[in-house]
This record gives C-alpha cells, sequence and structure tokens, in this order.
C-alpha cells in the first residue's frame, strides 16, 4: 500500500510563522481599520479609541505640512489634535491635569503641555497621503510613524518651542505636573 504525503506538512511553528506573517502582512497594508489609542488619565486607562470611532466621531480632513524630520511637504489624513482631546477628556481638560504623554509602540514618550496642545494646527494623521497604503519612514533610522503621528501644521510648532511630533502612538495619557 502506497502512503500519500501532503503537498504541505504544517508543524506548529510553521502554522505559528504562517499566523505572524499573515497578521502583519494584514496590519501593514491597511486591513487593520482598527488601529487604536489607549487613553489614560494619571496613568491609568480610561478608554480605548478605535481609528473607525476616530473617522466617525471626528471631522477627519487633509493636512498639509512642511515636514520637520523629512526636510519637505507631505499630506496627511487626520483628526484635530483640539478635537480628539476634548473628546476623550471632556471636563477633565480644564482641571489641575497641564501635561499629556504621548506613548510610542517601542516605549518612547514624549509629551506636551496642555495649553500647546489645545491650540489650533495640531493633528494626529493616520494615513500617509504621499504613499498608498503604507507611511513614509522618517527620520535617519527610518522609523515607521505609523499608526499614529501627531503632526502641527505651523512653521513655529517645533519641537524646541514645546509641541511634540512623535509617531507609532500607542496612548496618550492626560497627567497633572509634579
Amino acid at each position: 500500500m502506497e502512503t500519500v504525503m501532503p503537498l504541505y506538512s504544517f508543524t506548529k511553528t510553521k502554522v505559528f510563522f504562517l499566523f505572524v506573517f499573515l497578521t502583519l502582512g494584514c496590519w501593514r497594508s491597511g486591513w487593520a481599520d482598527e488601529a487604536s489609542i489607549i487613553v489614560k488619565l494619571d496613568q491609568r486607562d480610561l478608554t480605548t479609541v478605535t481609528l473607525s470611532e476616530l473617522r466617525t466621531k471626528l471631522p477627519v480632513t487633509d493636512v498639509h505640512i512642511d515636514h520637520p524630520f523629512l526636510r519637505k511637504e507631505k499630506n496627511y489624513r487626520a483628526v484635530a489634535l483640539k478635537a480628539l482631546l476634548e473628546m476623550v477628556y471632556g471636563e477633565r481638560l480644564k482641571g489641575v491635569h497641564q501635561q499629556v504623554i504621548f506613548k510610542a509602540i517601542d516605549g518612547y514618550e514624549a509629551s506636551g503641555d496642555i495649553g500647546h496642545l489645545l491650540q489650533e494646527g495640531g493633528y494626529i494623521a493616520f494615513a500617509d497621503l504621499d504613499r498608498q497604503g503604507e507611511w513614509e519612514p522618517v527620520t535617519k533610522m527610518q522609523a515607521d510613524p505609523s499608526p499614529y503621528f501627531l503632526v502641527w501644521t505651523a512653521h513655529d510648532q517645533t519641537i524646541g518651542k514645546g509641541y511634540p511630533w512623535p509617531w507609532a502612538i500607542s496612548s496618550i495619557d492626560l497627567r497633572t505636573k509634579p
């Protein structure tokens, strides 16, 4: 009797790597429409906001900036930072909380005073309009700014003047300054 071998022999390791490959492939290709931001208050989880929620609850706009890291003009699809902060924090923005910490996927943290962050010109970008379905890397290290990138439209809204430009944002934390 002849034994028929299957075309593909799936071991647990192969299945695992196939799962990882498909998951990352879907996320990078834009299928993962549910990229989310964890919203915190004084380091405690408050809620989570998905990309779908941002798109449906806040006005979406296309912004044009002079990119300080790439040293060229860029176009992004985004929601206004002020509108996002007002949506998730509401009246808490008027309290003693004076600082927002943006945490990146890799653990990097950037902070900004609430006075700067509530000014017009700040946007949470969720799509790079100059690239189809992907993001142009930023910095010499070719960092991927997705899924969310805080950008500013005014020329004087720079890091040196207290306006953070974090990318790969995973959480936003409204804190009381020590």
